[in-house]
């Protein structure tokens, strides 16, 4: 059925990907967070059905040596509205510990459906987690 995944894409015009849909809903009504890896069109189409959903962009710690289909990828995360955070990950453990902040804020929030219009925020680990 079309509802099956709550998101899918054609990516680098060559693979179908997605994530079904009733996984999630299942570790979301039992209390536990999922952790996706998707592009930004996946991102995008959580937002739209799940604006309650925390969306964490990870950038690396260099643009310098990517390629442009890549840049283009983070461009497009940058502009798209969809992300409530970015964070750069210069070292794993600091990135990690940053996320998770941005987690039990979201959790002491209870959840509330962030504003759209509200710019996202990048964040180098270890500062602030007030998004």
């Amino acid at each position: 059925a079309a509802n099956e995944l709550l998101e899918h894409a054609f990516v680098f015009g060559r693979h179908w990907y997605g994530t079904p849909r009733l996984p999630v809903e299942r570790a979301l009504r039992e209390g536990r967070f999922m952790i996706l890896d998707i592009d930004v069109q996946g991102a995008l189409q959580i937002r739209r059905s799940m604006p309650e959903a925390l969306l964490v962009f990870v950038l690396p710690p260099s643009d310098t040596e990517l390629p442009g289909g890549s840049k283009r990828e983070i461009a497009l995360a940058q502009n798209s509205g969809a992300y409530d955070g970015f964070v750069v990950n210069a070292r794993l453990e600091e990135a990690v510990e940053t996320i998770g902040e941005m987690v039990a804020e979201r959790r002491r929030s209870k959840a509330a459906p962030r504003d759209c219009d509200q710019d996202s925020h990048q964040r180098q680990p270890g500062s602030s987690a007030s998004a």
